[in-house]
């Protein structure tokens, strides 16, 4: 027997005692080991076994007792690794319960399936029969990535759809999409196919707002949503927020919308107001009558005497007017100058006492018959003698005839002609200026009635200018004679043969023109004097028209002149022309005195 060492000095084995023994050995007797707080002894780890240690006796069984399960008792717990249930539902799907017992679901039925919701117990859900999945539930993630899903299991048919289209079902075929709805665009069906995309007149005409329609609404909101409702009170009557539209037939519009008040008035009466009552209507107006107030009642129709009383131009009343315009109503008007002076449209009137009343009026202007015969008298000068002249009675000035002429007569008005010569007629000419300008201007113009220039007789011209060239330059004015509505032209002067070429200084220049009537022809003689100028011909040149007698300096030069375009028995406008080759505000023509006389004579 091995040696067994005590490794403490103790008598007694007990506390912190230990033995330990390397070789095997045999206990006999019994020996009783006290647990108390700690183990009585320890094995030590290893692979060994105790031999027949079934052939002993547990609580009074052997081993092979507490092999057999039909002497096991009571449930295993879960956390023993049992289970903690005698029984489960035959063909229930067990589930856990942490450390309780595990429970069984009821048996599943044919289609049923388990499904989780992460939190509890699984439920069933019902996808059809055991053979096909039928019945469908949503599918809150993952990706479909098989055929599309027919219609008739509740897909579309179609794998894309046109973005922003209205979808449309087809039975069982795909479903299919509109184009995008225009602005404004809405859908509209028609009963039997596809709806369609409307929109303007069209649209309003599918729903029943076309201009074609009567709609009924309850009420009509314009331009806001509700302060502004239009609405139906009764048959034929409308309101605005509840406020009555008047309309023709319809209840009369009060005074306090603007209105009358009244269905009808008298006619031609004239209406007066009676507050917020209706309008009233006067009686009609008798002729002449006119309404008349009182300043507190209804006025009154009032006419003649009483009338006129009242608006203060009664017999007893003295009115003040700015103006009367009298018989119309601005053309004669009656106005007050100072006082008691009147005028008519400005003009004076006339009063003993007043203004003198003027030549222009009829009067002579002047307060003595003295006076008022220096007034109206023509006569300026010793020698003038008054005569009557184009048909007027006042009288006109006849100047002072020259020495050794007598007073003509040519039948129709006088004028002075040589002793013993032939009946005369002196023309009148109107004078004019040419200055700073290269337009032909009419400086001298007159004109002979028709028939008056008879065949053989001589139209004298005498004039004088005061006319100015400034120097530098040749420049010149052209002189030219016209005789009728169409015009032919004698050429007078040009070139340098003026009498006003490089003339520095304001001359005095006198001409002499002498024409004569030769048939259907005018001859022409033509003369000019100018101090400290030389006088010659002037060069006609005007080939076709005018032919001339080129004689020498101081004889007559006689230039035949075809008037195929005048014609003597209509009137004939005559004139003298200057034509300046330069315009320059220094270069003028002015004429300043021009006689014109026709005596006969013989063309030979």
């Amino acid at each position: 027997m091995a040696d067994i060492q005590v490794a403490n000095t103790d008598a007694d084995l007990s506390e912190n005692t230990i033995i330990t023994e390397e070789n095997a050995y045999t206990i006999t007797g019994l020996h009783t080991f006290s647990r108390s707080t700690n183990a009585p002894f320890a094995c030590i780890s290893g692979s060994a076994v105790v031999t027949y240690l079934d052939a002993d006796k547990l609580d009074g069984q052997e081993g092979a007792y507490y092999l057999a399960a039909t002497n096991a008792t009571g449930t295993l717990a879960v956390n023993r690794g049992g289970t903690g249930a005698a029984t489960f539902t035959d063909g229930g799907v067990l589930l856990g319960s942490g450390t309780s017992a595990i429970t069984a679901t009821a048996v599943l039925g044919d289609g049923e399936i388990l499904i989780g919701d992460g939190s509890g117990d699984p439920t069933t859900l019902d996808v059809g029969s055991s053979s096909s999945i039928t019945v469908l539930g949503t599918v809150a993630t993952g990706t479909w990535q098989a055929t599309d899903v027919g219609v008739a299991y509740g897909g579309t048919g179609v794998s894309t759809l046109t973005d922003g289209g209205v979808l449309l079902g087809s039975g069982a075929s795909a479903i299919t999409a509109m184009s995008v709805l225009a602005d404004s665009e809405m859908i509209v069906g028609d009963g039997s196919g596809d709806p369609v995309a409307e929109s303007g007149a069209t649209l309003r005409t599918s729903i029943g707002v076309g201009t074609g329609d009567s709609p009924q609404f309850t009420a009509v909101n314009i331009g806001a949503a509700a302060d502004t409702t239009l609405a139906r009170a009764s048959a034929g009557n409308l309101t605005v927020e509840g406020n009555a539209i008047y309309r023709a037939g319809g209840t009369d519009v009060a005074v306090a919308d603007g209105g009358t008040g009244a269905s009808t008035l008298t006619d031609g009466g004239i209406l007066l107001g009676s507050g917020t009552t209706a309008i009233t209507a006067m009686s009609v107006l008798a002729d002449s009558e006119m309404i008349v107030g009182n300043g507190s009642t209804d006025p009154v129709a009032e006419s003649g005497a009483t009338l006129r009383t009242s608006i203060g131009v009664g017999t007893g009343d003295s009115p003040q007017f700015t103006a009367v315009n009298v018989g119309a109503a601005s053309d004669t008007t009656l106005a007050r100058a100072s006082a008691g002076n009147l005028t008519v449209e400005g003009n004076a009137l006339y009063r003993a006492g007043g203004t003198d009343v003027a030549i222009a009026d009829g009067g002579t202007g002047a307060g003595t018959a003295a006076a008022g015969f220096a007034a109206l008298s023509p006569l300026t000068t010793r020698g003038d003698v008054l005569y009557g002249s184009s048909g007027t009675v006042t009288g006109a000035r006849l100047g002072v005839g020259g020495a050794n002429t007598v007073l003509t007569s040519d039948g129709t008005d006088v004028a002075w002609a040589a002793a013993g010569g032939g009946a005369s007629k002196k023309y009148t000419a109107t004078l004019a200026e040419c200055t700073n300008t290269t337009t032909p201007t009419a400086i001298i113009s007159w004109t002979v009635p028709a028939n008056e220039w008879s065949d053989g007789e001589r139209l004298y011209l005498r004039w004088s200018t005061l006319q100015k060239q400034n120097t530098g330059g040749d420049r010149y004015s052209e002189y030219d004679a016209f005789f009728g509505s169409e015009s032919f032209e004698v050429n007078l002067m040009n070139g340098a043969t003026s009498v006003t070429s490089n003339n520095v200084n304001e001359i005095r220049a006198f001409y002499a023109h002498e024409f004569i009537r030769v048939g259907s022809e005018i001859w022409c003689f033509c003369g000019g004097l100018s101090p400290h100028e030389s006088v010659d011909w002037p060069d006609f040149n005007m080939p076709g028209r005018i032919a001339k007698d080129n004689g020498a300096g101081g004889a007559y030069h006689w230039i035949s002149v075809v008037a195929s375009s005048a014609d003597f028995t209509a009137s004939l406008a005559c004139s003298i022309t200057v034509n300046h080759s330069t315009a320059d505000a220094t270069y003028y023509v002015k004429p300043q005195t021009c006689s014109i006389i026709k005596t006969e004579g013989s063309a030979a």
